[in-house]
């Protein structure tokens, strides 16, 4: 479990070249052959949601972990975000869809809403960054474990699953999973 301060910020991202997501955003640039488009179909094997009220409701109610996806809405500033999009599409992931509920937060420039408030909450401040969360019947929360930065379909997938399956400590889940 991450034990810090879930509080919520009042900031209000102004639209501009130096706005809030865009410095969230890794300024480094994707290979272009990520670029290129999908190989494994349109379709995720996963049932996303993006109601946080209701998958925080589901996760409460069927005690499974609370898988949340964020990313940046469109992800064309994002080139990260699309090619986790991407492995998000991996048939192997599709074996985690009954372990866990799925929410998918994409923020939008400039929009403060329930999306931006639970990434403040969660104090994410890299997309993509996927957050494994448990969801007490009293409602608190733990997170149990954070990716940060792409990953391909067969490494997320053998993250999500430790996380989900043995909740592990982010430091258990490689290089790219640690939270300080």
């Amino acid at each position: 479990m991450i034990d810090r301060p879930v509080a919520f910020s009042d900031a209000v991202s102004k639209k501009n070249e130096n706005s809030e997501v865009a410095n969230l955003i890794n300024p480094y640039r994707m290979p272009e052959a990520f670029n290129r488009g999908d190989s494994k179909g349109d379709r995720s094997p996963i049932q996303w949601s993006e109601s946080i009220e209701d998958k925080v409701r589901e996760a409460r109610e069927n005690g499974k972990p609370l898988v949340v996806y964020f990313t940046i809405e469109g992800s064309k500033e994002c080139d990260w975000c699309r090619a986790m999009d991407t492995s998000f599409k991996d048939p192997s992931i599709g074996a985690l869809a009954g372990k866990a509920n799925f929410l998918k937060v994409a923020l939008r420039d400039g929009v403060e809403n329930d999306s931006m408030k639970l990434a403040r909450a969660l104090d994410i401040k890299a997309f993509p960054t996927v957050s494994v969360l448990n969801i007490e019947k009293n409602g608190q929360v733990n997170e149990e474990a954070r990716i940060i930065g792409y990953q391909s379909g067969t490494t997320l997938k053998a993250n999500l699953d430790k996380a989900i399956n043995q909740g592990n400590k982010p430091e258990q889940l490689g290089d790219k999973a640690l939270v300080a």
